[in-house]
């Protein structure tokens, strides 16, 4: 099954930066980081009604690389 890298439009403070998500489709893992991050209803709580949309891009995943990787500055 394809595996995809995930982000969203909008990034804040408390909210996922990206996934890496196996999913059949670009659509399915985009659907999927949606409900999982965007509809996750303590962040309802902190942000009210927000949107995000989500994109994927396909990993190749025949050679070794570093598809994600999360600095923490400060």
């Amino acid at each position: 099954m394809p595996v995809w890298l995930v982000t969203p439009d909008f990034v804040d403070y408390d909210l996922y930066k990206a996934a890496v998500i196996v999913a059949p489709t670009k659509e399915a893992a985009e659907q999927l980081a949606f409900k999982k991050f965007t509809l996750n209803e303590d962040l309802k709580y902190i942000y009210g009604d927000f949107s995000q949309k989500w994109t994927a891009k396909k990993i190749d995943a025949s050679s070794t690389k570093i598809v994600l990787a999360d600095y923490n500055a400060g």
